[in-house]
């Protein structure tokens, strides 16, 4: 199980013990899932990115608004193909950006636009048709 802290919630973790955040972990685990077996995981593992001297914060960059959907920056070019270029990652997500859930939706995006491409006989400005 992953989570990721942020926020002013981050900013309350930072004043726990590991041994409190652990706790408050299981217990919305054993709440989500209606079991207690939750309460004793069989091992807790935690990072806090502002500790890592070369990093500084966050595991992933952050944009400030308006920045990730505007056609006039990287917004448009990280999530629309270029020719036969699909980008598919965490930080082409248009949706939990730099996540392992943005990038399967990333992944399903991209796949989705490729499959366009094919069942349109491949008109995109190229000589070579793919075949179906």
């Amino acid at each position: 199980m992953y989570r990721t802290i942020t926020g002013k919630k981050a900013i309350k973790a930072r004043e726990m013990t590991k041994e409190q955040r652990k706790d408050a972990f299981c217990q919305c685990l054993a709440k989500a899932f209606s079991s207690e077996e939750a309460m004793q995981p069989l091992d807790y593992l935690e990072k806090n990115w502002n500790e890592e001297e070369y990093i500084g914060g966050g595991f992933s960059a952050y944009f400030p608004p308006g920045v990730l959907t505007c056609n006039k920056t990287i917004g448009w070019r990280r999530c629309n193909p270029t020719g036969r270029v699909f980008l598919a990652g965490a930080e082409s997500a248009t949706q939990g950006y730099g996540s392992l859930e943005g990038a399967v939706w990333a992944g399903k995006r991209a796949a989705e636009q490729v499959v366009a491409v094919i069942s349109q006989g491949a008109d995109d400005g190229h000589p070579e048709k793919i075949e179906n």
